[in-house]
């Protein structure tokens, strides 16, 4: 349609002025490669054009890469190949390049905790959930005082609990639920009670699971509105109690 032919002009034209961006910061941070008060700054915008390029890059061919997963995925179930492929995502190669740079040459940078958080989430869609704890871990070793640690525990939990390595999943958990005032607690308290299920530690499942239904409570006072986990949390708590008697 012709929405379609002008939407693909105006992207067009986008990834124009992106690579025209790209070309002069990658000049600047060739002549200035140590420059302490702007090359990180060149470098972190680098990063974030570099991001936008990928991001852009893919979606172009979204559907066909998405098509040639699936039928990958389907050879895979029928035994007709070894590997099981990749989901396939953008390639944020050059952002986490700089990203790293960054982190390694100008560990004092004003946005040091930004990096390493947008870091971590270039690493997430990347599926790299090693180097995503890495980062986050970085981001609260770098800046304890940050406003992502109380996430950065959260997502460090949630890569572990992705991993299937619920202990050390259970103990990030556990210290991003010590932040009573982020605005993702009722999250927190949900994967938490969540990785209790998952150990059979019902008893902590049902009180955190519980106190999740509280926190909803004072929600829809504060806010008018109830968690977005309520009813799941509700569900979790009678398969608790619908657990046989040996896990108690």
């Amino acid at each position: 349609s012709k929405y379609e032919a002008e939407l693909s002009r105006f992207e067009k034209q986008e990834l124009s002025v992106i690579l025209s961006a790209i070309e002069r910061f990658e000049a600047f941070v060739k002549l200035f490669p140590k420059e302490e008060q702007y090359t990180p700054d060149a470098m972190f915008r680098l990063a974030e054009l570099y991001y936008q390029k990928a991001k852009q890059e893919f979606d172009a061919t979204r559907e066909q890469r998405i098509a040639e997963y699936e039928k990958r995925l389907d050879m895979f179930d029928e035994g007709l190949i070894d590997d099981e492929p990749k989901s396939p995502h953008p390639d944020f190669y050059n952002s986490l390049k700089y990203y790293n740079i960054i982190a390694r040459d100008f560990p004092n940078y004003r946005y040091i905790s930004d990096v390493y958080y947008l870091m971590a989430y270039a690493y997430q869609e990347q599926g790299d959930l090693p180097l995503v704890r890495r980062a986050f871990e970085d981001l609260i070793t770098s800046r304890p005082d940050s406003k992502y640690v109380a996430e950065a525990y959260l997502r460090i939990g949630d890569a572990y609990f992705n991993e299937h390595n619920y202990e050390p999943a259970l103990q990030s958990l556990l210290r991003a639920a010590t932040y009573q005032d982020s605005i993702l607690y009722d999250q927190i308290l949900y994967k938490l009670a969540s990785t209790y299920f998952i150990l059979n530690r019902f008893d902590e499942s049902i009180r955190t699971f519980a106190r999740l239904n509280d926190y909803s409570e004072e929600l829809l006072l504060k806010k008018n509105r109830h968690s977005y986990f309520r009813d799941e949390s509700v569900k979790y708590i009678a398969f608790c109690y619908a657990q046989g008697t040996e896990y108690w």
